[in-house]
């Protein structure tokens, strides 16, 4: 099948919608928002139970005028989806910290009876730092890059094979370099109106926040070593984030858009070092 590129955001109004979900980054807050934006027509949801690749197996087998009308398809499914739509296409995705993408990862799959990993990790008592380095899925290690890199090898849903640099930059180039328009989990309520206002959709309502994992911890909770593990795991998804961090706030800014400040995660001993600053900075004279 010929590879077409994804359309840039002057797309045509029969265009598809393509959100892709990378797995614990707010994405079921955000189906209301993508919902309540895009102009109503044919949905292909691939949330049915944790059988992704079954859905996507489903998707190739729709008939070539079946997936023309489709105008929003939507779930945990790879960068690449567009490859199957006669149509133009556009993507829509959150990242989020690696380090707060596992915490979340691991408090939901310990909560979750549903999730095929739940019984694994509590019959073994896995830590988190034993979870982040179990190997027991690819969404564990660079997760994000995997899906984002348009491999089906690679992305956890087909593939779980062994991710490389030059992954990475496909990865980056899909996500940067094509007009994919995305977001961070960490600036959720500008990321909805940095988003909306790029796809000329109307300004969203207050943002709201569904599927949150109860009991998890704090991300201040989590100590150097657990932070070192997950970071150990996520090279390629530490140097993601951070390159998709200062797009975002370039975009942002371009739109008008203020960032709450101190939203993006810090390693604990960072935190630690300008605590210690302040303590050892000399009192203002009054």
């Amino acid at each position: 099948m010929q590879d077409a590129t994804p359309q840039k955001a002057s797309a045509p109004d029969d265009a598809c919608v393509i959100f892709l979900h990378i797995p614990k980054c707010g994405g079921n807050s955000f189906l209301d928002f993508l919902r309540a934006s895009i102009p109503p027509g044919g949905e292909f949801d691939v949330y049915v139970g944790f059988d992704y690749a079954r859905r996507l197996q489903e998707l190739e087998a729709l008939g070539p005028d079946e997936r023309a009308k489709l105008r929003f398809v939507f779930g945990h499914l790879p960068w690449g989806v567009h490859r199957l739509l006669p149509q133009p296409a556009t993507y829509v995705t959150l990242l989020r910290h690696p380090v707060d993408r596992i915490v979340s990862h691991y408090s939901f799959v310990k909560a979750n009876k549903r999730h095929p990993l739940h019984e694994t990790v509590l019959r073994e008592k896995l830590s988190l730092i034993d979870y982040a380095r179990s190997g027991l899925t690819g969404e564990l290690e660079n997760g994000q890059t995997r899906l984002l890199c348009g491999r089906p090898e690679l992305d956890s849903l087909r593939g779980h094979g062994h991710v490389l640099y030059s992954h990475l930059q496909e990865a980056m180039e899909n996500l940067l370099g094509v007009q994919t328009r995305f977001g961070l989990v960490e600036y959720y309520d500008a990321s909805q109106q940095v988003i909306a206002q790029d796809a000329g959709w109307p300004p969203p309502p207050p943002a709201t926040r569904k599927n949150v994992t109860s009991g998890r911890p704090p991300l201040a909770a989590v100590s150097l070593e657990e932070w070192q593990a997950i970071v150990d795991r996520n090279p390629l998804d530490m140097e993601l984030y951070f390159a998709a961090l200062r797009e975002f706030e370039r975009r942002a800014a371009s739109c008008g858009v203020a960032l709450q400040a101190d939203c993006i995660p810090q390693e604990p001993v960072a935190v630690g070092r300008r605590l210690l600053a302040r303590l050892r900075r000399p009192a203002t004279k009054r």
